[in-house]
């Protein structure tokens, strides 16, 4: 996890075992475009949030003018929440107004169509930006067909009970890169997208994947390898 501070919450009483291959920075399935239209419990509206509690945070639209506000953002909605005065959470609106959100010690620019990504890292050519977000998966299935899940509850007598979550349906917190360029268009981590950034490099940048195996899907290679193109 690159940003181990703010993991999000595991539901009490449950046990995850993972028995998958190393994590990956982004998923080969296309997720981030759209929002499901699933209906969520409040609950696990509540335990999607970045942070434990709202944070202040700075504002700051395109005309340079500011505004501080408690603020959170939302894996599971993939929205950014306020608290107005009146203590109603809502989600931030006309993000395309905003230029950028400060929370603690995290940086988030609006870019369409995926709304707020969280900045990585900077390079003469682009940046690295991460959308946080829940995806549902089915135990025993896909990316987690290797995946033992077991809850631990009380029936109505009180004893404790074991139950096989094989089959059910659950939300996994993912994230997804993208380089980000001028004019804050985001593009999936590929390759052929990676080498549009540097069309006179093609040749070395080819040879520096296939030399050291690097795998783009993992964070710190993706970074190894524009650390690599700055230099060029």
């Amino acid at each position: 996890m690159l940003f181990t501070k703010t993991s999000l919450p595991l539901p009490i009483l449950c046990l995850l075992f993972l028995f998958s291959g190393p994590g990956q920075a982004q998923s080969n399935e296309n997720l981030n475009k759209e929002n499901t239209k699933s209906t969520y419990t409040t609950k696990s509206i509540r335990n999607s949030y970045h942070y434990t509690t709202f944070e202040p945070g700075i504002v700051t639209f395109h005309d340079s003018s500011t505004v501080t506000a408690p603020l959170n953002y939302n894996w599971l909605l993939r929205e950014m929440h306020f608290i107005t005065e009146e203590g109603d959470t809502l989600a931030l609106a006309n993000g395309g107004g905003i230029a950028k959100i400060k929370l603690q010690e995290e940086l988030f620019h609006f870019v369409p169509p995926y709304g707020f990504l969280a900045f990585v890292a900077n390079y003469k050519n682009l940046r690295v930006s991460v959308q946080f977000l829940m995806v549902e998966k089915v135990v025993g299935t896909g990316s987690l067909s290797k995946t033992v899940m077991i809850t631990v509850a009380k029936d109505s007598t009180g004893k404790t009970q074991l139950n096989n979550m094989r089959g059910r349906t659950i939300l996994i917190p993912t994230k997804l890169y993208f380089l980000v360029d001028k004019n804050n268009t985001a593009h999936e981590v590929t390759k052929s997208n990676l080498l549009t950034f540097y069309p006179n490099h093609r040749r070395e940048i080819t040879q520096y994947i296939r030399k050291n195996s690097i795998d783009l899907m993992i964070v710190t290679q993706l970074k190894a390898v524009l650390k690599y193109c700055d230099q060029l």
